[in-house]
């Protein structure tokens, strides 16, 4: 509410006090005295009255000290000041008639009575009845008497001064807007009970204001000094200001008020009065909250103060009414007010208590010198409407059914009412002070301009009553103005100056201060207050509390506030609000030039906001000169309880929301970017796909260089989530700091001109702390399990360094990237140097298509390394560093050592993967035996278990049991790339692998799962163990530059009837071998030089003093032990084979084993992993050849076997010659073959020895 509507309400009543005033001067004497009844009025108004009549027309000019005019015709009396000369009145009247001693009929009175500036009153009357007194020996007063028939009062308010400066418009008829015009059709005074009184209608005219339709009018006065003690109209009128109607003004926060010099000491009060409400600069970020009594307590208060109404009423001609206008059923004692009022009844101005009044007190009070200004009570009723009117359109209104105000009326409302009005550009809603602070109080001085066309109406239908109140004289400022408007409701209507807007109210109280600028506009639950602006948006609440001294306000209960502005949106910008939440990654625009969608914003406990003014420059359209004018802005907004704000797809919620606003840009807004946001309780903050979550959530907000508001810090505590699109930070505290990023350009729609882009929130630096779990599908990067999270970014949403730490000894922080995942106490990785290093025991996982032993994979799979000391990753320079106890493993293969090196190359891009599809239940059992046996290999039992159960249960897709069971081995199934160690952009993979110190290469195979059983037994391992081991995974190559050893382990067993046919066979074993009739073997290779293992063709070469070792069957070393690691029973064993003993040394040895096939799913076939003994393809063994299987024994420089022909082909080198010998067991008998070349059949038993010569011993 503007207190420049109360200005003018004001205004027109002070105009209609003046014209009834100027009409009872005629009957008040200069000096102010109470009058005293005279027992011989009568004789003494006779001497002056006894004069025969005559036709000829009397002027009798007389002074205070003496007074002479008799009945009569034209008679015209003039009375002068004697002690300055000045003249005071003009007495004329057609005729003059006693009626009798003391009472005369006059017709055709006429008077004018002079102001001691010359302003003049003329009244007139076709008709008066007057009783006259003499007051002393000289002086006579009219008692009491009666006008009718055209009764007029003009006023005259032009100066003695001006009107000898103007001669030409001396005459008042010449200056006619200068003039007030009050008709009666009859009225009665009576200087005894100072009383007027009037049944008919009242008509007041001026080219200011208008007086109408108003009966039954009562006006009782103090004499002392000449102070109206009620005004009375019986039946309602109309009253309007002609000019003016721009002055007022309903509009919201936002309005525009000229520039004030500063009050200095007014603006001192005003300080020390509101530090307790205006936080300093420094503070503007914290939440502020607004202590405000209620509306029903402040009209209590006014009411309060209106109860002290003055004693001194005689008694009416007309029976008064013995009932005060206090409603005392709405006064609050002092004690019940004081919990309420608190800190603003404490700097408030109070007339009195509240407590119960004494005569003593009301005495005392009108023992008081009477001060010059009074106080007024008015209270108007029944239908109630105060219009604004510009021409034919209405452009503001209230409407309620009852309206009470108090007001003082003293020197400033005097001189309203008196003087002329000048120039003066139109006010605004608050017509206040530059600032809060800085307020030039001008009570009711402000003027509407000469060309201003429009009208102010007030209308009411009912009883007008007016009475004045006591108070203070050291309060009596003239500045009092506080109304209490209710109805049912209160209506208020207004179009916005300067803008194509209508705004609305609808409450069920309107109570407003002037002096403390305070408004109150209070509802129910059922009824709330209702406040809407068309074209920008509304607020309803339980009671709207405005201090607009101070620029706080106050909200109170349940709510709603909207924002429906309907212009397009600049690239589909919305609310700055929203603006915090897209600032965690990506622009977060929405489509371009759209429609800009409404803001809703509700809470359940109310809101607390605070204005702040800035000084703007516009052009004078009347003089098209520029000026500076103060315009209102949002400054602070608090908002309590279950805050909810939504626009479009985007919402905010949580217990507390306070928001923090800078300088609107824009002359025309009230709030057009946010400088900070303080938000509590379950805050959730959604923009599209980003979200950003938390128990507490403060974002300072910045400018951009196009004047975009982002955000620059974001501080939040509480299980944080911050999450765009499928990009997530999750920890219990996050503080980030952002940055703005240049926009995207774009294409003006003339296809040529290029547009720059919005600017965007990007992230510089990000500090978690606490729970810190990381998500980001695209760059396939995962971090948990981690206390603590520092990172810097690049380009706003790309990693460039980061350190994470678990936080608790012995728990490792887990970070994915890529397909590289690190287990650690410490990680820190550096994008711009591509490093990735954990100092301490950690493990990694490496997603790849071939094993650390070279060998390719038939599909994808993880390598998993553990370390006990530290681990390196320098991409940029292609290599990897692990040390310390080193273990690498993947399903079928495991690597241990002291320290591992890794090398990598550029990969080529990977294929996506395609999307999971639905699955038969026999597919997903087959599913689960898979993956249920690789995670055996990482995971414990139990959690294996549980892995496979949920599986079977419920189905689930893959990737989500895996990332509940295993986080390092896969991020989301759709839309996932196959990576390797992929940094900066750049994939890598692992081309070459050396393991050092106690190295070992261990390669296994497992019998098909049956039943319910997650893992077939033990089928065959090969273990190569060296100081050193080098592994090229391109070439599928292996080599250890060193002595090592070699261990093959095979525990197949074959079908009963297989063993019966190997039994009955006369054929014999495949070299190295049982025929697998004799069961499992073992089978050890040592060398002392080298050992080159070509994969991709299951070769391996042996190099210097090279011995092999084969055991089978029962000849097989720990047994028992065996039994229990393969879950084979004990018993199987003895039911194997005798089994057999070989040996071979050489100087080197060259095996090559057969490449077992597997069916893969899509009819494909592939190696096995695996190498057995008794697969051997071929055997090549040079230099010092000794071999010995059983009874037999071949020695030779050079001896070769191929499985294919089962042959054994043995021959001599230069000096000597091949040599076999056989030994029968029983006999003892032995024969022994010697010559170049020798050639043993194993499948005939024949032995070819050309140029040979054989050997047969006696026994």
């Amino acid at each position: 509410m503007n207190n420049g509507l109360y200005k003018k309400l004001m205004l027109m009543g002070v105009t209609f006090l003046m014209a009834v005033g100027a009409y009872l001067l005629f009957t008040s004497a200069d000096h102010a005295a109470k009058p005293k009844d005279n027992p011989e009025a009568p004789e003494a108004v006779r001497k002056f009255v006894s004069r025969p009549p005559t036709t000829q027309q009397t002027v009798t000019s007389l002074g205070d000290a003496g007074m002479s005019f008799s009945p009569g015709d034209q008679t015209r009396v003039k009375i002068y000041d004697e002690v300055t000369g000045r003249l005071k009145y003009i007495f004329e009247a057609k005729s003059w008639e006693p009626i009798s001693e003391s009472d005369y009929r006059l017709r055709d009175l006429a008077i004018q009575i002079y102001m001691p500036r010359g302003e003049i009153t003329y009244i007139n009357s076709d008709q008066a009845e007057v009783t006259l007194v003499r007051t002393s020996g000289t002086r006579v007063d009219p008692k009491r008497g009666r006008l009718w028939g055209n009764v007029k009062v003009t006023i005259d308010r032009t100066t003695a001064k001006w009107r000898e400066e103007h001669p030409d418009l001396a005459d008042r008829f010449s200056h006619p807007d200068d003039l007030i015009n009050i008709t009666l059709s009859e009225a009665r005074f009576d200087m005894d009970r100072a009383e007027l009184l009037t049944d008919g209608e009242v008509f007041v005219d001026s080219s200011e204001a208008r007086i109408e339709n108003c009966r039954g009018l009562t006006v009782q006065w103090d004499q002392v000094d000449n102070r109206i003690d009620l005004l009375r109209f019986e039946h309602g009128g109309r009253m309007t200001l002609r000019r003016g109607g721009k002055m007022v003004d309903f509009a919201m926060p936002g309005a525009m008020r000229d520039t004030k010099k500063k009050n200095k000491a007014k603006a001192a009060g005003a300080q020390s009065g509101a530090a307790a409400f205006s936080a300093p600069k420094a503070a503007a970020m914290r939440p502020m909250s607004v202590a405000a009594i209620t509306a029903a307590e402040a009209a209590a208060e006014i009411r309060e103060e209106s109860g002290l109404v003055s004693t001194n009423q005689p008694k009416s001609i007309r029976a008064a009414t013995a009932s005060p206008t206090l409603q005392t059923g709405q006064v609050r004692s002092k004690e019940e007010l004081a919990a309420a009022v608190g800190a603003m009844q404490s700097e408030a101005r109070s007339a009195k208590s509240g407590e119960p009044l004494v005569h003593s007190v009301i005495d005392e009070a009108l023992a008081k010198e009477r001060s010059r200004v009074q106080t007024y009570r008015a209270i108007f009723t029944n239908e109630v409407v105060v219009e604004q009117v510009d021409g034919l359109r209405t452009i503001g209104k209230i409407e309620a059914d009852r309206l009470e105000v108090n007001f003082d009326f003293g020197k400033k409302q005097r001189k309203i009412a008196a003087e002329r009005p000048r120039p003066q550009a139109p006010a605004s809603v608050a017509d206040a002070q530059a600032t809060p602070l800085e307020t030039e109080e001008t009570g009711l001085s402000q003027n509407p301009p000469d060309e201003d066309k429009t009208k102010l109406t007030l209308i009411w239908n009912g009883p007008l009553e007016m009475r004045p109140i006591i108070a203070e004289p050291a309060e009596q400022t003239g500045d009092r103005f506080d109304a209490i408007a209710n109805g049912a409701p209160v209506k208020i209507y207004s179009e916005q100056a300067g803008k194509d807007k209508v705004a609305t109210a609808f409450c069920d109280q309107l109570v407003y201060r002037h002096e403390r600028r305070q408004v109150w506009m209070s509802g129910g639950d059922a009824r709330p207050v209702k406040i809407h602006v068309d074209g920008s948006g509304g607020l309803s609440g339980r009671e709207v509390f405005f201090d607009q001294q101070r620029g706080l306000g106050h909200v109170d209960g349940p709510g709603l506030m909207t924002d429906d502005r309907d212009e397009d949106a600049p690239d589909g910008e919305g609310s700055p609000i929203f603006a915090a939440a897209s600032g965690m990654g990506g622009d977060g625009a929405k489509a371009q030039g759209r429609p800009r969608d409404p803001v809703e914003i509700r809470w359940t406990r109310g809101v607390d906001f605070e204005l702040g003014a800035r000084t703007v420059t516009v052009i004078n359209d009347a003089t098209g000169m520029a000026e500076e004018k103060n315009r209102e802005f949002l400054r602070r907004a608090w908002f309590h309880g279950e805050v909810s704000i939504r626009q479009g797809e985007d919402s905010l919620t949580g217990d507390e929301v306070a928001v923090t606003f800078g300088a609107p840009m824009s002359g025309e807004d009230v709030a057009d970017h946010i400088s900070h946001l303080s938000m509590t309780g379950n805050v959730r903050l959604v923009r599209g796909d980003d979200v950003l979550a938390g128990d507490r959530l403060e974002v300072q907000m910045a400018l951009a260089p196009d004047g975009r508001s982002l955000p620059s810090i974001v501080d939040a505590a509480g299980d944080v989530l911050a999450k765009q699109e499928a990009r997530e930070i999750r920890a219990d505290k996050m503080l980030v700091h952002m940055t703005a990023l240049p926009g995207k350009p774009r294409t003006a729609p003339d296809g040529k001109t290029t547009i720059p882009g919005k600017s965007r929130p990007g992230i510089e630096t990000v500090d978690a702390t606490g729970r810190v779990l990381v998500r980001d599908p695209g760059q396939n990067l995962k971090i948990s399990r981690a206390r603590s999270l520092k990172a810097r970014m690049r380009n706003g949403n790309e990693l460039a360094w980061a350190s994470i730490l678990s936080g608790t000894p012995g728990r490792f922080a887990r970070t994915r990237y890529g397909d590289v995942a690190l287990h650690g106490e410490r990680i820190e990785i550096d994008m711009t140097r591509q490093s990735i290093e954990v100092p301490g025991p950690g493990e990694s996982f490496m997603r790849t298509t071939e094993d650390f032993g070279g060998r390719k994979l038939s599909e994808p799979t993880i390598v998993r390394t553990k370390w006990s000391d530290r681990m390196q990753f320098h991409l940029e320079r292609n290599y990897g560093v692990f040390l310390g106890d080193i273990v690498s493993r993947t399903d079928n293969f495991t690597m241990k050592c002291d320290k591992l090196t890794v090398r990598f190359a550029k990969a080529p891009p990977a294929a996506p993967r395609e999307k999971e599809k639905e699955i038969s239940p026999l597919r997903l059992l087959a599913d689960v035996r898979r993956e249920a046996a690789m995670a055996s290999t990482f995971f414990s039992p139990g959690a294996v278990v549980g892995y496979a159960a949920t599986r079977l249960l419920y189905g689930l897709p893959q990737g989500r049991v895996l990332g509940r069971y295993a986080p390092s081995l896969g991020g989301d199934s759709e839309g996932a790339t196959i990576e390797y160690a992929a940094i900066s952009g750049e994939r890598k993979k692992p081309v070459y692998v050396v393991a050092e110190g106690h190295a070992e290469a261990i390669s296994t195979e497992h019998a098909p799962r049956s039943g319910l059983r997650l893992r077939g037994r033990l089928l065959s391992r090969a273990r190569i163990a060296a100081d050193q081991i080098a592994v090229d995974l391109n070439a599928q190559q292996m080599n250890i530059p060193c002595k090592g050893t070699l261990l093959l382990e095979d525990y197949q067993f074959d079908p009963r009837a297989r063993q019966a046919q190997a039994m009955a066979s006369r054929s014999a074993s495949p070299m190295m071998s049982s025929l697998r009739s004799d069961g499992p073997s073992q089978t050890a290779v040592t060398w002392q030089n080298s050992m080159d293992y070509f994969v991709d063709r299951n070769l391996v070469v042996f190099d210097r003093d090279v011995t092999m070792m084969h055991r089978s069957g029962r000849e097989m070393v720990m047994q028992g032990e065996l039994a229990t690691a393969m879950g084979v029973d004990p018993d199987q064993l003895l039911r194997i084979g005798k089994g057999r003993i070989a040996t071979l040394r050489c100087g080197n040895l060259l095996l090559e084993f057969k490449t077992q096939k597997t069916e893969k799913s899509d009819g494909q076939r592939s190696p096995t992993d695996a190498v057995r003994s008794t697969d051997l393809q071929r055997l090549i063994a040079r230099q010092a050849v000794h071999m010995r299987e059983n009874t037999r024994s071949l020695t030779g420089e050079h001896l070769q076997y191929l499985a294919d022909i089962g042959e054994i082909r043995v021959e001599g080198g230069p000096g000597f010659e091949a040599t076999i010998m056989d030994e029968e067991e029983r006999s003892g008998r032995f024969m022994t073959w010697r010559g170049p070349v020798l050639v043993w059949n194993r499948n005939t038993g024949h032995i070819d020895a050309p140029r040979a010569t054989i050997r047969t011993s006696q026994r």
